[in-house]
């Protein structure tokens, strides 16, 4: 998606209301500092890569993947490298999700968007997120309509959120919460790609708890074990660059497969057909 082709380095507000501001960036090699101030933020790339500092803690947001950062949090951008990278950030009122009949979830119990919660959460995309969000061509702007479609998908997520939350066998709430954070935390964990993938003993010290516990609330909690989970995500980091074109050998050894066989065996037990003739499929 290039909401503004040929863009020159810089942020550009593509839309500014009451409820929302869209802003599209292009930039290289640059640090900003934020705060988000009585908005909710919603980050994501289009092309490159961003990394996020939150105090001690560091994210690195790629395309297919999005930042949620709740009102009132101090953070840092950064860019680095010559390549341009592109970027929509989308404030969002809280007041917008407090309004009447605008919460799906009704009486239960919240995370994600819950007022005061001080929370930032990295999510993945679900497929043609621009597509559900109404975009239909490279130059549309954005309105109220697509701000109103990205509220809809954003409690999806909070659903989903709340869903997992439920799973926990703890019965006080405020513990609850506390332990689906670390959680969280360790599941964010798995999304860097890039650096060597993290045991359990690595995840367990992220999130502080145990071992053994770790992986029996993250199964229980998610659905899959840790290692499962980063495998899927390395899967989907697969089929973004199959569809750019990269070589299935090639794209095997980035992500860190043994071998093109190992590489090929799991693409299969994910997506049912070999990387080779998904890539032929997308074409």
């Amino acid at each position: 998606m290039k909401f503004v082709p040929n863009t020159i380095q810089g942020i550009r507000t593509l839309h500014k209301s009451a409820q929302a501001e869209w802003r599209f960036s292009a930039l290289q090699k640059k640090e900003v500092c934020f705060e988000a101030q009585n908005r909710i933020c919603f980050k994501t790339v289009l092309e490159g890569q961003e990394a996020y500092f939150f105090h001690r803690k560091h994210y690195r947001l790629k395309p297919g993947q999005a930042l949620i950062v709740h009102e009132d949090q101090s953070y840092q951008a950064q860019i680095s490298g010559n390549l341009l990278t592109k970027g929509m950030c989308i404030d969002l009122s809280p007041e917008l999700l407090a309004q009447p009949g605008s919460d799906p979830l009704e009486q239960t119990q919240g995370y994600l968007l819950e007022p005061g919660s001080g929370q930032h959460h990295i999510s993945l995309l679900p497929s043609n997120f621009w597509g559900k969000l109404g975009f239909s061509n490279n130059s549309q702007r954005p309105t109220e309509e697509h701000t109103m479609r990205l509220l809809s998908l954003l409690w999806d997520l909070e659903k989903e959120c709340v869903v997992q939350l439920k799973k926990l066998p703890i019965q006080n709430p405020a513990y609850k919460k506390e332990v689906f954070r670390r959680l969280c935390l360790a599941k964010e964990a798995l999304h860097d790609l890039e650096g060597p993938t993290p045991d359990l003993k690595d995840l367990s010290a992220i999130a502080a708890i145990s071992p053994w516990h770790l992986h029996r609330l993250f199964r229980q909690t998610f659905g899959c074990s840790p290692s499962d989970y980063h495998e899927k995500l390395k899967i989907q980091e697969a089929c973004r660059l199959l569809q750019k074109g990269r070589r299935p050998a090639h794209v095997g050894l980035e992500l860190g497969f043994a071998d093109p066989s190992h590489f090929g065996k799991r693409f299969r037990k994910h997506m049912g057909t070999s990387p080779k003739a998904w890539q032929l499929e997308q074409a």
